[in-house]
């Protein structure tokens, strides 16, 4: 009867334990704790000694019924890498979760657990050893240390490397997994990483390594090799398609090149100056870039001696008189050569009526005269009867006339004054 309590505390106890919550039993006496602490045994005696760093916020141990076998759950360290572990008052077992990526320097209990109690488990990881150096500087390292990151692997890592004897540094206690290592950028030194001669080195275009520790934990050797390094940014642009005159909703691409003639990798910093926003609407731009308040960014480094193209689109929505391009004076590096930082391209916009032509057609007038513009007068031999006075011929007519009318007149009253 006694044995039918327990399994039924047990079985609430998981239930309770599985919803996060603890278990009813537990105010009546029914459970007990397990803790203790999870390290990192660097030099695999057993115990925990100075400089020995503990597992934070990881896994700690898994517990299971005894008699079932059923699990009663995974619990974690703190940032101490202590945990506590309260479980149903049953025989337990108790297990390292962390032996599948870790190597463990102490052994789980072979028996079950009765009424609670300490277990501390060491573990060993792999070391990553980071050799740092600034070529032709007679060896020495960078002013300001050497910067790196680890990321990734089973555990989420993200941490620098630590110091390590001799001055250089190395990446301790990682689990078994693949990981990126991160170089850290020294451009403000003028030091650039220098091009790979070996597999150990980290690459000098995207400052990072891929590495993988497999279940042996022996970890592979990183070197960093920085150098002094010179900037030097050129552009130049071109239009497509390439027209005489454009019109208000045409649409082309201004096709930036970038050249890199320094001597290391580093990404470009530049400027479309005109055309504003007002002028074009930029339908498009090419994914290569990114923007922000400094212009447009190149994604990835160029290389030296590599050439990118970035591809903007516009739509004209006024004139304008030119595209240009403006490259900074700062990108990674300071840049050594400010001539070859800008380039410029005229454009002509013209109304819509066409977007070939240089100059506007003439136009034909089908209008009648305006009376108020000079008359044209018939000259001599072109069949009229007045000399080219210039002279009009109406008025004369009407003096003509009136002459005429007022002789008439004239000459009827004589020849009633002799009637008379």
């Amino acid at each position: 009867m006694r044995n039918l309590s327990r399994a039924a505390a047990a079985c609430a106890a998981f239930t309770a334990l599985a919803a996060g919550t603890v278990p009813a039993a537990a105010q009546d006496g029914g459970t007990v704790v397990i803790e203790g602490l999870v390290w990192f045994d660097r030099n695999a005696d057993g115990k925990r000694d100075a400089g020995e760093q503990p597992l934070a916020n990881g896994r700690a141990i898994r517990v299971s019924d005894a008699a079932t076998r059923q699990d009663i759950g995974v619990f974690r360290t703190d940032a101490r890498g202590r945990y506590r572990a309260e479980v149903p008052d049953v025989p337990v077992m108790v297990y390292n979760p962390n032996a599948d990526v870790f190597r463990p320097t102490t052994k789980a209990p072979s028996q079950p657990v009765v009424g609670g109690g300490t277990v501390d488990f060491g573990l060993r990881g792999a070391d990553v050893p980071v050799l740092c150096r600034v070529e032709g500087g007679a060896g020495t390292t960078p002013p300001s240390g050497c910067p790196v990151r680890v990321t990734g692997g089973p555990l989420d890592v993200d941490r620098s490397a630590e110091p390590a004897v001799g001055g250089d540094s190395s990446f301790q206690d990682l689990p078994a997994g693949r990981y990126t290592i991160t170089a850290g950028a020294l451009f403000g030194h003028g030091l650039a990483l220098v091009r790979p001669t070996g597999g150990d080195r980290v690459d000098w275009v995207t400052y990072t390594r891929e590495i993988e520790i497999d279940h042996t934990l022996v970890g592979p050797r990183v070197e960093l090799a920085y150098g002094a390094a010179r900037g030097d940014m050129s552009y130049a642009l071109r239009l497509e398609p390439g027209r005489d005159r454009y019109a208000v909703g045409d649409e082309f691409e201004a096709v930036v090149s970038v050249t890199n003639g320094g001597t290391a990798p580093e990404r470009a910093v530049f400027a479309l100056g005109e055309p504003s926003d007002r002028q074009a609407e930029r339908v498009a731009i090419g994914d290569n870039v990114t923007a922000d308040a400094n212009g447009y960014t190149l994604e990835d480094r160029l290389p030296p001696g590599a050439t990118a193209e970035v591809r903007f689109t516009l739509r004209v929505k006024a004139p304008f008189s030119a595209v240009d391009v403006v490259g900074a004076g700062v990108n990674e590096l300071p840049d050594a050569d400010s001539s070859n930082n800008a380039a410029r391209v005229p454009v002509l916009i013209g109304d819509g009526a066409s977007t070939t032509s240089t100059t506007a057609p003439t136009a034909t007038i089908t209008t009648a005269p305006s009376t108020t513009g000079s008359a044209t007068v018939p000259v001599a031999g072109d069949g009229g009867n007045l000399a080219d006075t210039g002279a009009a011929p109406l008025p004369l007519f009407a003096l003509g006339g009136l002459l005429l009318g007022g002789g008439a007149l004239a000459l009827v009253a004589a020849r009633r004054r002799r009637r008379a």
